[in-house]
């Protein structure tokens, strides 16, 4: 997990602005390794679930999925997971954004 920290255009008219939160997956090591000596990224020191405000109970049900820190669960299989603890994936998936919008800074406008 990369938290972005310059605007980067990744093609096809989107973008990733500062302050947020991709996996990049489908940049190489090379250009993973450029963006992030010119500053642009820096890798997420992820967290266990537990740590986040009132996540204690969702990240006890996570780990018999074996997800225990943020960047893990950010980047597993919504159907997966749901099926390991029982629940469905759309609520997964609902809980990823949640640590997704926990994690990104927020977007501060500078006049």
């Amino acid at each position: 997990m990369w938290r972005v920290h310059s605007k980067l255009d990744i093609g096809k008219g989107k973008i990733l602005h500062p302050g947020s939160l991709s996996t990049l997956n489908w940049l190489k090591r090379k250009g993973l390794e450029r963006l992030e000596v010119k500053g642009s990224i820096s890798k997420v020191s992820a967290p266990p679930l537990a740590v986040l405000p009132g996540w204690v109970l969702r990240s006890q049900k996570l780990l018999k999925a074996g997800v225990e820190y943020v960047d893990q669960f950010i980047e597993s299989d919504p159907a997966g997971v749901a099926d390991k603890i029982g629940v469905q994936p759309k609520t997964i998936e609902k809980w990823q954004s949640e640590v997704i919008e926990w994690l990104t800074a927020d977007k501060v406008s500078h006049s």
